[in-house]
């Protein structure tokens, strides 16, 4: 048998494999270190009953309409280089999830979309994937920012108590990311000047081929792009507040949307990997959320549970459907 067949054999029929038993393993080796994992299991095996599971179905359904709209993000952005059926671009959002669960902030997503794509379409491809990660980059900043603006307010009216919070460095957030969602707003809805200044950097002109696709879109589609990562967004918070109300974490509708927007700005401006991530997650949410309510075991295993479905759910799935993609041709 040829070299290349075999290879393509390894690879398209042992990647898929080895990728869920390695993304298993991880999970549980992560998962055995997770602090208070016995109360957090107790509390959440205790709340699966009647209208509990119903709930916990709700969150999972809305877990496939998060992805869902990110593949319909991809699907559109991906018409100008290589048309995609939506199923094809849910499945690449998911085997992207695969890739990127062992990596800082989850960039080897980048690489699992691509697979979906044909060879000479894939490192093309890349940029696009910034489009849509940056989309979303800058919901999380702005509904980030109005966030850390509405605690300040309510630190200076005296009605939170700051447990540990201080003025000054939510401050620094704030403007930090104030300053950074500009640039990073002006430079996404002016792709062109992006790639007319990557060309003049000698280093970067030898990808001019791979980035010149960016000067096809223009900002209604871009437009598009942010409000489908805004709608994408509000279902990241509804999904926080339903298992807030499971849990017994008592706060309203207003204070948790603007305490979960400031866990996600928290959870996009530090570094982490998706697997080291439900501790830094955890602490965050208790942080935040402990200004409102001493709930802190259900805030922390609310936060569990939504790591679990809405990340390592789709990545264990995402490893399966690595099985179905040729990913090199004979």
């Amino acid at each position: 048998m040829p070299v290349n067949r075999k290879l393509k054999i390894f690879l398209n029929y042992f990647l898929g494999p080895v990728a869920f038993l390695w993304v298993s393993f991880s999970f549980y080796k992560h998962l055995v270190r997770q602090p208070h994992l016995h109360d957090e299991w107790r509390r959440i095996l205790d709340s699966l009953h009647g209208y509990g599971l119903l709930m916990y179905v709700v969150v999972l359904l809305l877990m496939l309409v998060n992805w869902g709209i990110e593949a319909k993000k991809w699907q559109l952005l991906t018409r100008a280089l290589e048309p995609l059926s939506f199923r094809k671009a849910f499945y690449s959002v998911l085997t992207g999830a695969t890739i990127a669960v062992n990596t800082p902030n989850r960039v080897g997503e980048y690489g699992g979309r691509i697979l979906y794509l044909k060879p000479e379409n894939r490192l093309k491809a890349i940029s696009l994937n910034m489009v849509t990660s940056v989309s979303q980059l800058i919901v999380t900043l702005i509904m980030g920012v109005v966030g850390v603006v509405y605690l300040l307010r309510a630190f200076s009216t005296g009605t939170l108590d700051r447990q540990g919070l201080t003025p000054f460095w939510m401050n620094v957030l704030a403007y930090g990311c104030s300053a950074f969602c500009i640039v990073t707003v002006v430079l996404y809805f002016r792709l062109s000047w992006l790639v007319r200044l990557l060309e003049t950097v000698p280093a970067l002109r030898r990808i001019k081929p791979y980035i010149a696709v960016l000067d096809h879109y223009e900002w209604p589609l871009l437009l598009q792009m942010v409000l489908l990562s805004a709608v994408r967004f509000t279902v990241f918070v509804t999904q926080y507040f339903l298992m807030f109300r499971l849990l017994d974490v008592q706060v309203t509708w207003w204070q948790g949307f603007w305490a979960v927007s400031v866990l996600m700005l928290v959870l996009a401006v530090i570094p982490t990997i998706t697997l080291t991530e439900p501790i830094i997650r955890g602490e965050a949410a208790i942080a935040l959320l402990g200004l409102f309510n001493n709930n802190y075991l259900g805030v922390w295993a609310a936060s569990f549970v939504i790591w679990i479905i809405n990340l390592i759910i789709p990545a264990l799935l995402g490893s399966l459907l690595i099985l179905g993609i040729k990913i090199i041709k004979d």
